[in-house]
């Protein structure tokens, strides 16, 4: 986990996320076939990724901001976790701002091993 994250933060990157959210064409579900794979097998559409996304809060945090070495997409990385329907999702994002505005989603598929979350007491 990231040096002493402060839930303060995590909020802070959350509305921010949602704001951008909020906008239309404003997610990027990145082509991996584990994200492609997953919504194929559970029938969950890029809509019900951005519901399931806007339905995150801090108790969803698991870890992060961790530096990205994307030179393309510069920003950090977040990584939150949640259940549907009976599985843990692993989901990694990042936002990207400028010129133009979007919520970057690097993995959206069942998590291959438990999650941590720091907040949810």
């Amino acid at each position: 986990m990231a040096a002493r994250i402060k839930k303060e933060d995590v909020v802070h990157f959350l509305v921010d996320m949602k704001t951008i959210l909020s906008r239309e064409n404003s997610l990027l579900l990145v082509e991996r076939r584990k994200n492609l794979q997953f919504l194929a097998a559970s029938g969950h559409t890029i809509d019900d990724a951005r519901m399931i996304l806007f339905s995150l809060s801090t108790k969803n945090y698991s870890d992060g901001p961790q530096p990205d070495h994307d030179s393309k997409f510069p920003g950090d990385i977040w990584i939150f976790g949640c259940l549907v329907d009976g599985l843990e999702l692993y989901i990694k994002m990042k936002l990207v701002t400028g010129e133009f505005h979007q919520v970057i989603c690097i993995s959206f598929h069942e998590a291959q091993w438990p999650l941590t979350y720091p907040f949810k007491g």
